[in-house]
């Protein structure tokens, strides 16, 4: 998932239209947008960078030199898919919004008029008083008791429970947007401490204390939906599962994250069940992810987004992963379009035990027992 060239879509990830309401690229681009996207401190690099030329440039994509440390510039290119903005570079750094591609991106986005606000453009103050003149007595009573002490510091102690209480929806998806970011990022180098350790041996406590913050903040997410105050926290809940993968790997298994990833999943899939995502970013985001999600849920079920997308972006889709040699992207696809048979062709000499489970779930019990049989017979 944090490879660069999971970013690469021309030809690669999905070759299929555009919708037609789908944005600009500039219309995507923000200063709060880039630093929500950002990798590892890269936002803060990106803005030391000046050397920017645009090489071309269109509605959708933009392609601009940047001058690194190394002798000749790195190319970086921005391309506008559904509501999201997806960058490749030619540096060798592993994950896809490296420093130059956030430089590149604040160079084209509009000043950022939410600077003086507050963090990631809340208006801090208007906000905590609108919590004090709405929320109930016996709930600032509790916020207050429960007042820690490390927050004396804070200019806005209070933002988090104001927001949760009295906050608009965009202002609370602006907030789970800064507490997300962090939760990837503490989650993201665990992941680094533990694969350069090569044991999970005593760091059992701290993916404990993660997997519960995951947990937490799918419970929140889980609440503002059912309030109807979560129409814009998709961006949130993608960024939740993208994080959550890498924390399914075999090296991460001790802390049970893949249970935790099904909860997420279910929260994306009722999140885009009520709210209209666009066919263009779900397929974009399905490419992305189905495979690694197989991965730890080799039974889970995408068919109802068969329900949310279109048949034509989805046709191309399975195309363009036919076309890069994907067998099991392509046969997930033809599923969605109601095409079982690259599935079945595609199971029949990966994993028999997949195949029986396909068969039975859909009551073709004669083909799940013949299944049976030729796994049986020693010359099969």
């Amino acid at each position: 998932m944090f490879e660069k060239t999971a970013a690469i879509v021309t030809g690669s990830v999905y070759d299929g239209p555009m919708d037609s309401t789908s944005p600009a690229l500039t219309d995507i681009l923000s200063y709060d947008y880039l630093a929500w996207v950002s990798d590892d401190g890269s936002f803060e690099r990106a803005l030391d960078i000046h050397d920017i030329t645009i090489v071309s440039q269109s509605d959708r994509v933009v392609e601009a030199d940047v001058q690194g440390t190394a002798d000749e510039p790195y190319r970086v290119t921005l391309t506008a898919y559904g509501d999201i903005v997806l960058p490749t570079c030619t540096c060798p750094v592993e994950w896809n919004w490296c420093k130059h591609a956030i430089a590149v991106g604040l160079a084209l986005s509009p000043e950022d008029g939410n600077a003086g606000e507050g963090p990631w453009g809340l208006d801090c103050a208007a906000v905590e008083e609108r919590f004090f003149d709405q929320a109930p007595r016996e709930m600032l009573v509790q916020v207050l008791r429960n007042y820690p002490e490390e927050s004396a510091g804070n200019p806005h102690p209070l933002i988090t429970p104001a927001v949760l209480t009295v906050g608009t929806p965009q202002e609370v998806a602006a907030l789970m947007r800064m507490a997300m970011k962090n939760l990837a990022e503490t989650a993201r180098h665990r992941v680094v401490t533990i694969k350069k350790s090569k044991s999970t041996y005593g760091y059992t406590d701290d993916l404990m204390d993660i997997r519960d913050d995951f947990e937490g903040t799918i419970e929140t997410l889980n609440s503002l939906e059912e309030a109807g105050r979560g129409r814009y926290l998709l961006p949130v809940i993608e960024k939740l599962i993208e994080s959550l993968l890498p924390l399914c790997e075999p090296e991460m298994r001790i802390g049970g994250f893949v249970h935790v990833l099904s909860k997420a999943l279910a929260l994306h899939l009722r999140h885009c069940q009520g709210v209209d995502a666009g066919s263009t970013h779900l397929v974009t985001w399905l490419a992305h992810t189905m495979t690694s999600i197989n991965e730890y849920l080799p039974f889970f079920d995408f068919t109802p987004y068969s329900l949310l997308t279109e048949k034509k972006d989805l046709l191309a889709a399975a195309e363009a992963a036919k076309a890069r040699g994907d067998d099991q992207l392509h046969a997930h696809f033809c599923l969605l379009t109601g095409d079982d048979a690259p599935l079945i062709t595609y199971l029949t000499g990966e994993n028999t035990l997949l195949l029986v489970r396909y068969f039975a779930d859909h009551d073709r019990l004669d083909e799940a027992r013949a299944v049976i049989r030729d796994a049986w017979d020693p010359v099969s």
